[in-house]
């Protein structure tokens, strides 16, 4: 009888407190990143230039519209501190606007890239984001006064233009680097990639 007493009173003492209860099965700790990101702008791109001018007969001077592609190439460094070799995304976002007033910044382009880092190396990949297109136009009057001729000249421009970019590493769901053109770029950056796939900004 006694022997029952205290098998029961044991039961009960070990579902009362809860250091001696099951515990759950242990789950492993998430990897520590140990990750150096350094990004530059290499070549500021410059492909074809197209140029149509043509007099003016009207009024007299010349009338030139030029056209130019351009596609800066990023060169992006990842550096492995860790003692165990990694695998991580790189992700990039180029910023442009549109015209040359103050307009608000979209994205112009975006991409990734999963790169194996060894450990303790360094491993370099680039981005070259789409060519954007600058439409230059001057137009040069002239004007008579007496025997002085007088030029104006008008100058217009139309396209978009980079303003910015951003680059991420991410592994493992976690944003373990982040370096950007600017302090805005790369608050936007470090958004948790499941809330903001793109740094804050709208496109066109």
């Amino acid at each position: 009888m006694n022997t029952r007493v205290i098998v029961c009173v044991a039961c009960l003492f070990s579902l009362a407190v809860p250091g001696f209860a099951q515990q759950p099965t242990p789950q492993p700790a998430a990897k520590k990143h140990s990750i150096g990101l350094d990004v530059k702008n290499v070549a500021s791109g410059g492909r074809a230039s197209t140029t149509d001018s043509r007099p003016l007969h009207s009024v007299g001077g010349t009338h030139v519209t030029q056209k130019t592609e351009s596609a800066p190439l990023f060169s992006v460094d990842v550096r492995n501190y860790s003692q165990t070799a990694d695998n991580v995304t790189v992700e990039w976002y180029v910023f442009a606007k549109s015209g040359f007033g103050r307009t608000a910044p979209f994205l112009h382009d975006s991409g990734k890239i999963t790169l194996p880092v060894e450990a303790g190396k360094t491993t370099t990949t680039t981005f070259e984001p789409k060519p954007m297109q600058i439409e230059t136009t001057r137009t040069t009057t002239y004007t008579s006064r007496s025997s002085d001729s007088v030029g104006y000249t008008s100058h217009s421009e139309r396209g978009s233009k980079i303003c910015g970019w951003a680059v991420r590493v991410v592994a493992d769901d976690q944003i373990v680097a982040v370096k950007a053109s600017d302090l805005s770029y790369e608050k936007a950056a470090k958004n948790p990639p499941a809330k903001a796939s793109t740094p804050g900004t709208r496109r066109p």
